[in-house]
């Protein structure tokens, strides 16, 4: 039987929290992810920007970069990828050598292969406890085989010259095979021979998550609550329900990397089992739906379905949304308005970028 949710939007009470559910090879709604560029305040009233990279790097990031970053004096670049074009990546960070931006990887996000690149280009680089950035030769693919390439690290090596870093740092940012990564963290910085401060991420992660909490408020949107679930170390999380018993949990996970997760919770799912996978799909307005294995949930008695997201193109597609449907085995089961959704996304990242990046890197 279908089930429309079309009455009243509302907040969901705080209790609507995931620490007492185990997650694992929970499945991931397919579409190829994409890198996003954004820029925001980095806290509320600052005169600094945070402008985050985020995805995979490619053709046309350079110029997208550019006009993000247009007019903003002072800002600070963090950094969010697993690599992509070489080429692209030393235009941005061209780009922002030229404008004297800082650099930064934090402890809950990846930064590898051609992002390194970019990392390097800060006039101060940042690096969380626990972070990591990867390097590795740069390569062409071949029948899916990847083959070292010689003109390609010599591109590399003339900008990593440009950066006015030594032999020794562009040795390391070079020399491992492309199946390999040289991992840089703060442990190893004077064997790399590349300069980077620490920012002691963790620490204020971990001693707000050992306070005994579980969800702080942060603020709110329209019919929307916006939380930090300190279990989830320290991701925000909206949510927001109808008053026919569909509640909407849309969030951050930063426990290892930041990922995003969608959590749907229905009185009338009675049937559903904790544990078990269900392949269903949410569409967003007309567009193409979003489709994979949901996990079943138990969460306080209320049943529902978990599932992972591509973060970028997801929240790129939410963010312009009015509506949703679900389905399942092909029939439409729920539906529903999104009203202030822009203004969510926005509010959930303002809110990560403070979670992220609570020590204060230019107090060092």
């Amino acid at each position: 039987m279908l089930h429309a949710a079309k009455g009243r939007f509302s907040s969901c009470p705080r209790s609507f929290s995931l620490a007492c559910l185990t997650l694992v090879a929970i499945g991931t709604l397919g579409h190829a992810r994409a890198a996003e560029i954004s820029s925001s305040p980095l806290k509320p009233g600052s005169e600094i920007d945070l402008i985050v990279i985020s995805g995979e790097i490619s053709p046309g990031d350079a110029q997208k970069f550019r006009q993000v970053a247009l007019g903003d004096k002072s800002a600070i670049v963090l950094l969010n990828s697993n690599g992509g074009s070489t080429l692209e990546a030393i235009e941005i960070g061209k780009l922002i050598r030229i404008a004297g931006y800082p650099t930064y990887v934090s402890s809950y996000a990846p930064c590898n292969s051609a992002c390194s690149l970019i990392w390097l280009a800060g006039n101060r680089r940042f690096l969380g406890s626990t972070a990591s950035v990867g390097f590795h030769a740069t390569y062409t693919e071949d029948n899916g085989k990847r083959m070292e390439s010689g003109v390609g690290n010599a591109i590399v090596g003339s900008y990593l010259n440009q950066l006015s870093l030594d032999e020794n740092a562009i040795i390391f940012a070079t020399s491992a095979p492309p199946d390999q990564i040289s991992s840089l963290t703060i442990h190893n910085l004077s064997k790399s021979g590349i300069g980077a401060e620490e920012v002691k991420d963790t620490e204020a992660k971990d001693s707000s998550s050992s306070s005994g909490n579980i969800s702080r408020e942060y603020g709110s949107v329209g019919g929307w609550k916006i939380y930090v679930d300190d279990s989830l170390g320290n991701g925000c999380f909206a949510s927001g329900g109808y008053d026919d018993g569909l509640a909407i949990r849309l969030g951050y996970d930063a426990r290892n990397s930041l990922s995003f997760y969608i959590m749907l919770v229905s009185n009338a799912w009675k049937s559903i089992t904790s544990g078990t996978t269900y392949s269903a799909a949410l569409q967003l307005d007309s567009n193409d739906p979003w489709s994979g294995n949901f996990m079943g949930i138990d969460t306080e008695g209320s049943k529902g379905l978990y599932i992972n997201v591509p973060r970028n193109e997801f929240l790129s597609e939410l963010s312009k949304a009015k509506a949703f449907r679900l389905y399942y085995k092909g029939r439409q089961i729920d539906n529903g308005q999104l009203p202030d959704i822009g203004s969510v996304v926005n509010s959930l990242q303002e809110c990560q970028s403070r979670q992220t990046l609570q020590s204060d890197p230019f107090s060092q």
